[in-house]
């Protein structure tokens, strides 16, 4: 009892423990989410842009399949028949005979149905002839139809997977990214073209070489052989910074894929691939004449000085002036790229992407629609853009603009083929250059305080 009464000064009243409300930050009285810690913000161009991918792959998936299913030998896409009457002469046992222009020509006629048609030779690597002998044994308006969903499924992947990535695209740049991913979606939906597997190698050597896994991102590299004029430029990047483990990922898979051509057209096939390459690249006569490189549809280095100094120059310095400037524009790729061992630095983002964009550049045979690696460059730089400059309007972001000047550009010569050569260079060297701005921004040193 006398315990009792010495406790009284004490608070003996019974609390029951504390349960988080089954709708935590919601104000009953109103029914409203009061702001706070508790409440989730989410904006609406989030919640917009997700619609509006939806929207635009399912808009991209009609345009394929009304472009198959409509088909007539007048508008066949060229690409796709390219690859389709390549796939053929694989499956019809012919494999060895696949750089023959003579066989070429008559199969892609038999395809097209008119004998006539504009000759488009087949210079792909012959390891990927071998996907297509598999679509050879449908109908063609089937095989256009797979492989558009196949194509729909690689970008559909390259979306997710970047969406992924934190933190994610929102506000202007959300918008700005789709637009790009429309554009390249579409185009090669239409052309039947194989570069969407382009967006998914960087993409894949990009997520690798954040997890510090050089080897696997070199294999993933690897993958994207199809296209080595591509590939090939971006591997010497990490030739000068010397990272081995990634250059021997990327040379067990193009040493298979070496076996499996040579398997597929045989070592004097191989020769005759190299021949071809070579006088397709010179193209003044003989049966590759048809196939003469157009140059001024490819925004290269290449393609650019070729057709402005086509008639200035004699062609020996030409070529010498882009192995120069090919060779500069590497070389300050290489040293954007020196943030390899610090995947965490933003730096490291911005490199990549300077890396990607110089690889496009320095590719001696790319048409812009060929250019879906820029997906994924316009992602990282959309997202650099918007964490420098929050809820900033579209004219003060200079990244955002250039990647729709480049889509306007881009759909601009589609429709009016006025200038002479491809002006979608200026808005990828004036990425590079707001990269490399950017770049020296975040390695100056911080103001000593």
């Amino acid at each position: 009892m006398l315990q009792f009464f010495a406790l009284g000064d004490r608070d003996l009243s019974f609390k029951l423990p504390s349960r988080p409300p089954k709708f935590p930050g919601r104000d009953f009285a109103s029914g409203r989410t009061p702001p706070g810690p508790s409440a989730t913000a989410v904006s609406p161009w989030r919640s917009v842009g997700s619609k509006l991918a939806l929207v635009a792959l399912l808009a991209a998936a009609s345009v394929g399949l009304i472009f198959a299913l409509s088909q007539t030998a007048r508008i066949l896409p060229a690409d796709f028949t390219n690859y389709y009457a390549a796939g053929k002469i694989v499956r019809d046992g012919q494999g060895r005979r696949l750089y023959d222009s003579g066989l070429q020509r008559r199969v892609e006629g038999e395809v097209s149905g008119h004998k006539s048609t504009l000759f488009q030779p087949f210079l792909h690597p012959p390891f990927e002839a071998l996907l297509f002998a598999a679509l050879a044994g449908l109908s063609y308006p089937h095989a256009f139809v797979l492989w558009g969903c196949l194509n729909l499924l690689l970008a559909g992947s390259v979306v997710r997977l970047l969406q992924l990535e934190r933190p994610c695209l929102d506000g202007v740049g959300h918008g700005v990214w789709l637009a790009v991913c429309l554009l390249f979606t579409l185009v090669t939906l239409a052309l039947g073209q194989d570069a969407m597997g382009l967006a998914v190698a960087f993409l894949l050597a990009f997520l690798a070489l954040k997890r510090r896994l050089d080897f696997v991102a070199g294999m993933a590299l690897g993958l994207g052989l199809y296209r080595f004029q591509i590939l090939l430029p971006f591997a010497f990047v990490f030739l000068l910074r010397r990272r081995w483990r990634l250059l021997g990922g990327f040379a067990v898979v193009g040493a298979a894929e070496i076996l499996v051509s040579a398997a597929t057209v045989g070592w004097s096939g191989l020769l005759t691939y190299a021949n071809v390459l070579v006088r397709v690249g010179a193209a003044d006569s003989g049966p590759w004449a048809d196939s003469r490189l157009a140059l001024n549809g490819m925004p290269t280095l290449h393609g650019a000085l070729g057709a402005l100094l086509a008639h200035t120059l004699p062609s020996r310095y030409v070529l010498i002036l882009v192995l120069a400037a090919t060779l500069v524009l590497l070389l300050w790729a290489a040293w954007a790229l020196r943030s390899l061992d610090r995947p965490e630095d933003p730096a490291f983002n911005l490199g990549y992407c300077l890396a990607v964009i110089a690889a496009l550049l320095a590719g001696y045979h790319a048409f812009a629609s060929e250019m879906t690696p820029l997906i994924v460059v316009a992602f990282l730089g959309l997202r650099h853009e918007e964490a420098r400059k929050p809820r900033a309007a579209l004219w003060r972001r200079p990244c955002a603009l250039l990647f729709l000047l480049f889509v306007g550009v881009f759909v601009a010569r589609a429709v009016f083929q006025s200038p002479p050569f491809s002006v979608e260079i200026f808005p990828l060297l004036a990425v590079v250059a707001w990269l490399s701005w950017e770049l020296s921004s975040l390695r100056k040193p911080a103001p000593a305080e």
